[in-house]
């Protein structure tokens, strides 16, 4: 009997240790359920946006939750869309299309259950990014690891060690990252942080024939984009992936008692062309039939925004996205029947008076993210 307690005797010394390095990291990290899930499954940049957002505000009792691609990162801004919802607060997780349909729907899963006062989730979504097979698990499967490391109870089982290990990996992340990144990347979180989760676009700006063939490339040579319903949009059972995704995210939604809100970006081209549109427009109107807590803005999917508005495909310009912040505002005013306030700013911003070839002059425009070019061809600013 003695024997065996001594050969026992370096296993629980080992137990032991381990419970008490444990012990010791969750005193002193104390850290919170993301930083003990995550894993460097992505670059600093987009771990900061994906992660460091959902560390940053995953108890911040939000009354309303954002996801979705990274027209909505840059192009929702809940200063401004909090001043529309009588004191209703406004959290944007939105992030990248990176993430996946399932990753979107993972977050959602998330910050319900931490969350239960949340009367609404926004869906904000890119026409150019709807649900389709490519989109659906995220780049590499990060949509099914958001899923089982953060809405499952093994979730709450993962030791303290891991958030130590996430704390060393990123600042060799941070050693490795180019100056120019690294600033980035903290202006990222430091945006985030202070304005609940959005960040203004840092795009590339391109001027003259480099623009020019941009947009050529983007809307067509005429300026009307095509896109046309194909086997891609569709899973093995032949139903369209629109349908299944958003009705787990209207099912989820209402087993919470809260509102589901699909909302589409601005399209920055003359128009789209194609049998996508038409097909996708017949899933929602079937959707709608079927959820009442759903609600859809535009009710026709597609809202046509100039190109100039659009330093790139998705992404609204400084200065023209205020414009987009005011309409998803007065948008989900709607939807939770609050009135106009008086004290609003109108509608009627002078974008919509001005010529196509100059950038907005709009009061609260800031300097953050804004690049200017000169455009040799003409000498207008890109």
């Amino acid at each position: 009997m003695r024997s065996f307690g001594l050969a026992f005797r370096p296993f629980a010394i080992a137990v032991a240790v381990i419970a008490l390095t444990e012990g010791v990291c969750g005193f002193v990290l104390r850290p919170g359920i993301v930083e003990r899930t995550k894993f460097n499954l992505l670059n600093r940049f987009h771990s900061t946006a994906v992660f460091g957002k959902l560390g940053e505000f995953a108890d911040s009792s939000p009354d309303v939750v954002q996801l979705g691609d990274s027209s909505g990162f840059h192009g929702v801004n809940p200063d401004t869309v909090t001043r529309y919802l009588g004191g209703l607060k406004y959290l944007n997780l939105s992030c990248c299309a990176a993430l996946g349909y399932r990753g979107y729907y993972g977050i959602a899963d998330f910050m319900l259950r931490r969350n239960p006062g949340i009367k609404a989730v926004v869906l904000y979504v890119s026409l150019r990014n709807l649900p389709r097979a490519d989109l659906i698990e995220g780049q590499h499967q990060l949509g099914e690891f958001i899923e089982n490391a953060l809405t499952t109870p093994f979730a709450y089982l993962s030791p303290p060690t891991v958030a130590l290990r996430q704390r060393i990996v990123d600042v060799m992340d941070r050693k490795g990252q180019a100056k120019i990144d690294a600033i980035f990347t903290d202006e990222l979180r430091q945006s985030a942080r202070e304005h609940n989760g959005w960040w203004p676009e840092h795009d590339r700006r391109f001027a003259g024939d480099k623009r020019a063939e941009y947009w050529r490339q983007t809307c067509g040579a005429s300026g009307v984009a095509v896109q046309n319903d194909d086997e891609t949009f569709y899973g093995n059972d032949k139903q369209s992936y629109m349908l299944s995704e958003f009705q787990r995210f209207a099912s989820l939604t209402a087993r919470h008692g809260a509102k589901f809100v699909l909302m589409f970006h601005p399209y920055s081209c003359r128009g789209l062309e194609g049998s996508l549109l038409d097909a996708r427009r017949q899933d929602i109107r079937a959707l709608v039939k079927q959820n009442p807590n759903m609600v859809v803005f535009p009710e026709r999917m597609l809202e046509l925004w100039p190109t100039e508005k659009f330093v790139s495909s998705d992404h609204l310009r400084v200065g023209y996205d205020e414009e987009n912040f005011r309409r998803v505002g007065k948008l989900l005013a709607g939807v939770f029947g609050i009135a106009a306030r008086p004290d609003a700013i109108d509608d009627a911003a002078p974008t919509e008076a001005l010529r196509r070839d100059v950038l907005p002059v709009v009061s609260d425009w800031t300097r953050e993210g804004a690049v200017v070019l000169r455009d040799d061809s003409a000498g207008a600013i890109g």
